[in-house]
């Protein structure tokens, strides 16, 4: 039993591994490491949803990245993609739980309450 300190893991979001069906194809959430991106992965992010997806990027609330309109058949090269980019987790299960939620104000060395 849990006195409710414990973090419970509820429902799932999707992700680059476990997309979500869409109406237009599949929803692929991409989650950056410490929500950063270096300018070569946004530039490859923007490469890859032009190629397999509708062409547009959408930011969450949690400062991940979703990429609309993927075609299940191209989604093993999306994944290829993301992978070269350095931008896919190895384990399903890391990826899932790993939404980081950052003040948009916050930069290098400096704290978001300070």
């Amino acid at each position: 039993m849990t006195d409710g300190s414990d973090p419970q893991v509820r429902g799932w979001c999707p992700g680059a591994l476990r997309p979500m069906a869409s109406g237009d194809g599949l929803v692929v959430r991409v989650r950056p490491r410490f929500a950063r991106l270096t300018a070569a992965q946004g530039q490859g992010l923007c490469t890859l949803a032009l190629r397999y997806g509708d062409g547009g990027l959408e930011m969450t609330n949690r400062a991940n990245l979703q990429i609309y309109g993927v075609a299940a058949a191209d989604h093993p090269a999306l994944l290829d993609g993301l992978r070269a980019l350095d931008l896919l987790d190895a384990d399903e299960t890391l990826e899932g739980r790993r939404n980081v939620l950052v003040a948009p104000a916050t930069s290098r060395g400096t704290s978001p309450t300070a």
